[in-house]
């Protein structure tokens, strides 16, 4: 049976996207064969159920499944385009149809991260790990979304806890090391953090595990705050190999490119930050970025094209223009 209620966090009085599953509130009745054949099991729909024969072959069960691959093919579609309200609606739906399914809550928490959600990202993923029971891939990923959000909301102790917990799930995900990397960071300690870096980067490529989104354009930054600009510029080049995306690691690269003297590589970095992920977000960031390399014509020039572009979505198009003042 679907829940028909939502689980809430201790911590948070924010209703999740949507419920978790809960036991039936009655007993199951029993069915009494009538005959020496053994009973067939099988989905019995509402209209079975009273004293009516379904009007279609097809299981409830079997439509519902049907229905949440649409949605999860929709949210899949929409995150590539960077759309995120159209992503959290699709997970919504998702959701509703599978609440047993940690997959879900993992896709809802991380959009609710880019969002900024970070009370109701949280609440996803804790959701998420209570449901991936015995499940390594689901428990890691449910953790390491834990230890982004705690890096989000400034918690050190929290980002570590959870990031220890990831890597008990799969010993070949190097989450311990980039979260000290990371709070090393933000304070600039960089010299500091760049042996963390690399060494995350070195655990990975020699376990082949999944791919840590950040690590990379990470370690690029510091190396590039080091002006260690060869080495940063590779690892820029490895982050957009494995996730074309990133817009922010397009964006440093682009600036690597304009301070080691590529102006006319910088440009086409930006056109191909434009190209690949054709949101307000990107324009809003590269306007900005052409603004710090001092071409305030160009950025005005990527300002009046977003305009254009989102003439349907004003909300859009005032934000990037707004978003330079």
């Amino acid at each position: 049976m679907r829940a028909s209620g939502c689980r809430r966090s201790a911590t948070s009085t924010r209703r999740p996207i949507c419920p978790l599953p809960r036991a039936a509130s009655g007993p199951t009745p029993k069915t009494r064969a009538t005959s020496s054949k053994p009973i067939e099991r099988r989905s019995i729909s509402p209209r079975e159920e009273n004293g009516r024969p379904p009007s279609s072959g097809f299981s409830r069960s079997s439509a519902d499944s049907g229905l949440a691959d649409v949605w999860s093919q929709l949210a899949a579609f929409a995150g590539r385009l960077d759309r995120l309200d159209l992503t959290a609606d699709a997970f919504k739906h998702y959701i509703e149809l599978k609440p047993s399914d940690p997959g879900g809550y993992l896709g809802a928490a991380a959009t609710l991260l880019k969002q900024r959600k970070l009370d109701e990202a949280r609440e996803h993923a804790q959701l998420a790990a209570d449901l991936a029971g015995t499940d390594p891939h689901s428990r890691a990923s449910a953790h390491e979304l834990l230890a982004r959000i705690a890096l989000s909301r400034h918690d050190a102790d929290a980002a570590r806890r959870e990031a220890e917990l990831a890597r008990e799930a799969d010993r070949t995900l190097p989450l311990p090391a980039y979260i000290e990397g990371r709070l090393l960071h933000e304070q600039g300690r960089y010299d500091e953090a760049l042996p963390l870096f690399l060494g995350a980067v070195a655990e990975q490529q020699k376990s082949h595990g999944t791919r840590l989104s950040d690590l990379h354009y990470y370690t690029a930054d510091t190396l590039g705050r080091l002006e260690r600009f060869e080495e940063a510029e590779a690892q820029f080049k490895i982050e957009l190999d494995a996730f074309p995306q990133n817009t922010r690691a397009r964006a440093g690269l682009a600036m690597l490119y304009q301070a080691t003297g590529r102006s006319e590589a910088a440009g086409q970095a930006l056109a191909d930050m434009l190209r690949i992920t054709p949101v307000p977000e990107a324009y809003t960031l590269a306007a900005r970025v052409w603004t710090m390399l001092g071409n305030r014509q160009q950025a005005d020039a990527v300002r009046a094209e977003a305009r254009r572009a989102f003439a349907d979505g004003p909300k859009a198009g005032a934000h990037v223009g707004a978003s330079e003042k």
